[in-house]
C-alpha cells in the first residue's frame, strides 16, 4: 500500500498523519470476502448434516469463529495511517525524560545483555542533562548490579565515541560484532585508534562481567570501586531482601566522561522483596520505579524498556517527542508506542516470530481510532497521566522542570527513595484504588496513543 491521501497538514507540525491508499479496492475485497463468509453460513445453516451432526457442528462452529474474528480484525484494516515526524523543527530547550529498564533474574537475563542494553539507551541524541537512566532489578543481584556498574564506566568511553563518529548501532555488542564501519572509516588513522582503544575497554568490560557470572562471585578488587556493593555483604535472598538504590553516575554535570562531556544519571533500583506482601511481579517494579524517578528527576514524560532489547536508532527519543510539542495534538497524546523488530528470525519466518502482523498492520490501523494498545516496552509515556490526571485540552507539556536540574545531593535522595520503594509502601494507601493499581492496566486508559513508525528496538 502506498501513502497518498494527507488528512492532516500544517507548517508549523511537528507530525503529521497519512492514511494509506488503495482503500477503494480494499473495500471492493471487503466486499467479496464478506460476501462469501454469508454465502457459506448460510449454507451451513440450509444443509444441516443430521447423519453427522456432530462433525457438522464443529465444522459450523470453527467457520463461524472464524467469520467473527475476520469481521473484528477489519477494524484494523479499514483505514491504515502514518505518522511523519519533523524532529529538525523541534525546540532548542526539549523535555526531560527518564528511561525505565527492568530485569529480574541474572541467569534467565544474563548481566552481560543489561549492560548492553544500558549502553545502547545512554548513547541517544539527546541533551544529557535531562536523561536519567533507572535499572530496576526484580532479583537483587550482586551481578547484575556488577554489570550496570561496569556499564557505567564503560559509558564514559563509549558516549563520547558516538557522538564523535555518530555511530550506528549503538548498542556496542552489535556495533562490535560487524568490521562494516571501520572498512568504510579505514582512511581516517584517528578514527581506527580510537574504535580500537574503545573496543578493548568493551572487551574487558565484557570479561569482568563474564568472569563474575561464571564465577558467581564479583572479585573483591572490584568491589572496592564502589560502596553500592556493601549491600550485599550478607547474603540477598531474591524473594526477601531490603530496598537497593544506588547511584552510579551523577547527572547534572557532577560526573563527566573521558573528554569532560556531561554524563546522563544512572541509579540503580532493586525494590524491597518481602514474602508477606504481593509484588505483582513487573508491573509493581514498574510502580517502584515511575515513584523513584518522580523523587529523583521527576521527568515529565517517562520511556520503559524490557532488558533483552536495544536501540537501533539514537534519534527515537527525537521522533517521539514530537507527537508530545506538537502545537496542535500534542496535547491530546498520553502515550507514544514505538515497534519492536526481532534478530536471529529465518528468511521465511514459517513461524511468525516477527510478530509482523501486530507491528506491520494492525498498530497502523489502530492510529485511525487513538492509537494502539501498550505493548510493554518502547512506550514514551506522559508522567502525569500514568500517576493517574484525566485527560484536559488545556494542559500542555512543561518543557522546563526545575527538579531534574542543579545540584543534588544524592546520598539523601537515594535514602528517600528506599522509603518509596519499600513493600509496605501501598499498604493503606491510595495506590491501587485513587492511584492506579499497576502500570499494566493504567497504560491503557490514556487519552490518545500514537504509533511511531520510525523502529526503535531490536531484540
Amino acid at each position: 500500500m502506498t501513502e497518498s491521501i494527507t488528512t492532516t497538514t500544517a507548517t508549523d507540525r511537528l507530525f503529521t498523519t497519512k492514511q494509506a491508499g488503495g482503500r477503494f479496492l480494499y473495500k471492493i475485497y471487503f466486499t467479496i470476502f464478506l460476501t462469501g463468509i454469508f454465502s457459506l453460513l448460510y449454507y451451513r445453516c440450509t444443509h444441516i448434516l443430521h447423519d453427522h451432526l456432530v462433525l457438522w457442528l464443529l465444522i459450523t462452529l470453527a467457520e463461524f469463529w472464524f467469520s467473527v474474528t475476520w469481521i473484528f480484525q477489519q477494524g484494523f484494516r479499514w483505514a491504515p495511517t502514518f505518522h511523519s515526524t519533523y524532529p529538525d523543527e523541534l525546540p532548542s530547550d526539549l523535555p526531560p525524560i527518564d528511561l525505565l529498564v527492568c530485569t529480574a533474574d541474572p541467569d534467565r537475563e544474563p548481566p552481560a545483555l543489561v549492560a548492553n542494553t544500558l549502553l545502547s539507551l545512554m548513547a541517544y541524541d539527546y541533551d544529557v542533562n535531562k536523561l536519567a537512566y533507572y535499572l530496576s532489578d526484580d532479583g537483587g543481584s550482586e551481578l547484575t548490579f556488577h554489570a550496570v556498574y561496569q556499564a557505567s564506566v564503560f559509558s564514559k568511553y563509549w558516549l563520547p565515541f558516538c557522538r564523535k563518529f555518530n555511530v550506528e548501532p549503538r548498542a556496542p555488542q552489535v556495533y562490535f560484532s560487524s568490521e562494516e564501519d571501520v572498512v568504510n572509516e579505514r582512511g581516517r588513522q584517528s578514527f581506527r585508534q580510537e574504535y580500537d582503544a574503545v573496543k578493548a575497554k568493551y572487551e574487558q568490560m565484557q570479561e569482568q562481567i563474564a568472569r563474575a557470572t561464571r564465577l558467581r562471585k564479583v572479585p573483591d578488587e572490584v568491589r572496592k570501586g564502589h560502596k553500592g556493593f556493601k549491600e550485599w555483604d550478607s547474603k540477598v535472598d531474591p524473594r526477601h531482601h531490603q530496598p537497593i538504590i544506588e547511584v552510579l553516575i551523577r547527572g547534572d554535570g557532577e560526573d563527566r566522561d573521558v573528554e569532560g562531556n556531561p554524563m546522563p544519571t544512572l541509579v540503580y533500583v532493586s525494590r524491597e522483596k518481602h514474602q508477606g506482601h504481593p509484588h505483582h511481579y513487573k508491573a509493581g517494579a514498574l510502580n517502584a520505579l515511575n515513584r523513584v524517578s518522580a523523587l529523583m528527576s521527576n521527568a515529565p514524560l517517562v520511556l520503559n524498556v524490557d532488558c533483552d532489547m536495544h536501540s537501533n536508532n539514537s534519534q527515537a527519543l527525537l521522533h517521539a517527542v514530537c507527537f508530545f510539542l506538537d502545537p496542535k495534538e500534542g496535547h491530546r497524546i498520553g502515550y507514544v508506542q514505538f515497534p519492536q523488530s526481532f534478530g536471529g528470525i529465518t528468511e521465511n519466518d514459517l513461524y511468525g516470530n516477527g510478530v509482523k502482523r501486530i507491528y506491520e498492520v494492525e498498530f497502523y490501523g489502530t492510529n485511525a481510532h487513538n492509537g494502539p494498545m501498550y505493548a510493554g516496552t518502547g512506550s514514551v509515556h506522559r508522567r502525569e497521566s500514568l500517576n493517574g490526571r484525566k485527560y484536559d485540552p488545556k494542559v500542555q507539556l512543561k518543557v522546563e522542570d526545575k527538579s531534574v536540574r542543579g545540584n543534588k545531593n544524592w546520598e539523601d535522595l537515594a535514602v528517600k527513595a528506599k522509603a518509596l520503594a519499600s513493600s509496605t509502601f501501598e499498604t493503606g494507601k491510595p495506590w491501587g484504588k485513587e492511584v492506579p493499581q499497576n502500570l499494566r492496566s493504567r497504560f491503557n486508559t490514556f487519552s490518545v496513543c500514537s504509533y511511531c513508525k520510525e523502529s526503535m528496538l531490536d531484540t
